[in-house]
């Protein structure tokens, strides 16, 4: 998208529904079919992504309940999350990545069928994990709904 929003906001209103309609078109089939979320590889791929574009703002929206399960880490299983124990095991596997400058947004976190001392756990861990990376954590929110977009 253009740095000039246009001189009434035209250029970034229309950005903006291109990108609205971009995605209700690449989503409208989608479907769950991975037994296993990866949510850290998810992070260190954003993070070259970001790595190619230093100059630009960089906002990053996750819609995730967050229950990283993988054979490096497993969010999911536990009843409890130790977080100093998963953040050891995050940087001895060289998972921690580079999110420098980043804002971050998380959406949609929940921890259905799970005690609330869990969705703690859990948002403790990605509060500790994203201030480690360098990013800011700006909402980690069970609400779906982006919060009225103040551009940061």
């Amino acid at each position: 998208m253009a740095e000039d929003p246009g001189y009434f906001g035209e250029r970034l209103a229309a950005a903006r529904r291109g990108l609205i309609l971009l995605w209700h078109t690449r989503t409208a089939r989608l479907e769950p079919r991975a037994r296993r979320t990866d949510i850290l590889g998810a992070l260190v791929t954003a993070s070259q992504l970001f790595a190619q574009t230093p100059k630009r703002k960089s906002v990053l929206v996750i819609f995730s309940d967050m229950r990283q399960n993988t054979a490096e880490l497993d969010l999911e299983s536990p009843v409890a999350i130790s977080v100093n124990s998963a953040l050891a095991q995050t940087e001895k596997r060289g998972l921690l990545a580079d999110l420098r400058g980043v804002h971050v947004h998380i959406l949609g976190v929940d921890a259905a069928g799970r005690i609330i001392a869990y969705w703690e756990g859990l948002r403790k861990f990605w509060a500790s994990y994203f201030k480690k990376s360098g990013a800011t954590l700006k909402d980690f929110s069970t609400l779906r709904g982006l919060p009225q977009w103040d551009g940061r």
